[in-house]
């Protein structure tokens, strides 16, 4: 990782984006099968993922967050309802991503920095702003890249590009933000 602070935060914010989605996912299948909550009991999680990828993400979790980390995830919960608005959010977030991508957008322009935003907002919404869900965050990012490309559930792919343009968008967001989120 680069030398500069700002942007080894933003790398790693950058790395957190995909695995929001897989993050909630993980946490939510790691809960003790002996006491699993009624949303899991409808196996709503099993629409996202195949028996494989449930416990792979599971597996994944469990690897990548401290415990007390994990503890707070699994306690927050993450039902179906939760899913598909963070699905929303995602979705948007990925669209803008491509889109400015696909342009040769400047990282630092007006629209790139409100998509650096999101991925910002997204990212506290579920780590609550704790460094140790965040650390968990990134491990399982390299996690997920660590397994075989076969292995990995496609809808969680980030290009190369895409990677470079966040790293890039979120240095620029680290350096401007507001002294109140620094």
């Amino acid at each position: 990782m680069a030398g500069d602070p700002v942007q080894r935060t933003a790398l790693r914010a950058a790395l957190c984006a995909v695995a929001l989605l897989f993050s909630q996912l993980g946490t939510a299948c790691a809960r003790p099968p002996a006491s699993p909550p009624a949303e899991m009991e409808s196996g709503w999680i099993d629409k996202y993922l195949t028996p494989q990828q449930r416990e792979q993400m599971r597996e994944l979790a469990r690897q990548s967050y401290a415990p007390e980390a994990l503890s707070k995830l699994v306690e927050r919960g993450w039902t179906e309802a939760d899913h598909q608005q963070h699905l929303q959010r995602y979705g948007a977030f990925r669209e803008s991503l491509a889109r400015l991508v696909a342009a040769g957008a400047d990282p630092a322009g007006p629209e790139a920095q409100a998509v650096a935003g999101q991925l910002a907002a997204m990212i506290e919404r579920r780590s609550g702003g704790d460094p140790a869900i965040v650390a968990g965050m990134r491990k399982t990012w390299e996690g997920y890249n660590a397994l075989p490309a076969a292995e990995r559930p496609p809808q969680y792919a980030v290009s190369e590009a895409e990677r470079e343009f966040l790293k890039q968008a979120m240095t620029v967001w680290h350096r401007h933000k507001p002294p109140d989120r620094q």
